[in-house]
């Protein structure tokens, strides 16, 4: 695959199909037809469009991602779309090429959804003040607590539209807490810095903090993309801030276990996308510390 097609996979965004789905299912449809290494834009184009509206139609199905590129998948997409059996056909020829050969192993390798990756401190700081510096304070309050909740207490596009006001308990004796509900509730803990924020905006809310659950599907989208500046900094979106968050607390020595856990994710192969990102976050290389921390992970006992 040439540099041109590759670049042109990464900068692909279909047209008429959800934003919020899309970016969840973006990097699994690059990752695929990456896979299948289309020798020109045309013929990427080909595999990218059906991918994406069938990645997109999946997530709303909520068909696990590991499982959206699967003949069974296939066929089911295929029966449920208008159009002639011949043009049905085009696609199920299209989207076949994208299902993973068991025996291959360069394919095999990417047989799940690959994590965004963190923004860099610098990148992050740099969308701190753009959020900042918007026109009205309620785009403003909005946007601080996005990247707050994301960046800070790991928040999905989904957890968001349950967060309100109320759900910020701040502790004196202790951290902030943010309460989440909606289909994956949980207690998460507030980076220190993102908790002040986090705070001073929900004292000027009454109600979401971002965005409420019956708003339209497209709103956390439509609020991270019509930003008044920032033309130098990468698109703002909330899979990376979440991921930003997930390094952190990684660098930090948090227990996979208690990350999986305040993430609301049941496995780590989230994780170990993420690794390679982790020096971005951690402190200066410190042999003694982490020693120290390997010596007292666990005391027999007995000894």
């Amino acid at each position: 695959m040439t540099p041109e097609v590759a670049r042109h996979i990464d900068a692909y965004t279909p047209r008429r199909v959800n934003a919020e789905a899309w970016e969840a299912v973006a990097d699994l449809v690059r990752d695929r037809v990456r896979a299948a290494q289309p020798t020109s834009k045309e013929m990427s184009l080909r595999l990218l469009t059906p991918a994406a509206h069938m990645a997109a139609w999946a997530h709303c199905q909520g068909i696990p991602h590991e499982a959206v590129f699967s003949e069974e998948t296939v066929e089911r997409y295929v029966r449920q779309m208008d159009g002639t059996d011949g043009s049905r056909a085009t696609i199920r020829c299209r989207l076949r090429r994208l299902v993973p050969d068991k025996a291959s192993d360069r394919i095999r390798e990417i047989n799940r959804r690959s994590v965004r990756p963190p923004y860099t401190p610098s990148e992050l700081a740099g969308l701190w003040r753009l959020a900042c510096n918007q026109p009205s304070e309620l785009r403003r309050n909005r946007l601080r607590a996005l990247i707050a909740l994301s960046a800070g207490a790991g928040c999905s596009s989904t957890d968001l539209r349950h967060v309100t006001n109320a759900s910020v308990v701040d502790d004196p004796e202790g951290p902030t807490w943010v309460e989440i509900g909606g289909p994956n509730p949980r207690r998460v803990p507030v980076l220190a810095g993102f908790d002040k924020e986090l705070v001073d905006v929900a004292k000027k809310v009454d109600g979401p903090l971002v965005v409420a659950p019956e708003d339209g599907k497209n709103a956390i989208s439509a609020l991270t993309r019509n930003l008044a500046g920032g033309e130098d900094l990468p698109p703002l979106h909330v899979s990376r801030l979440r991921s930003t968050w997930m390094a952190c607390l990684m660098a930090a020595w948090v227990p996979l276990s208690e990350i999986t856990r305040l993430a609301g994710v049941k496995t780590i192969k989230v994780l170990e996308d993420l690794l390679p990102y982790c020096k971005d976050f951690a402190p200066e290389a410190d042999t003694d510390h982490a020693a120290e921390a390997v010596r007292n992970a666990w005391r027999p006992k007995w000894l």
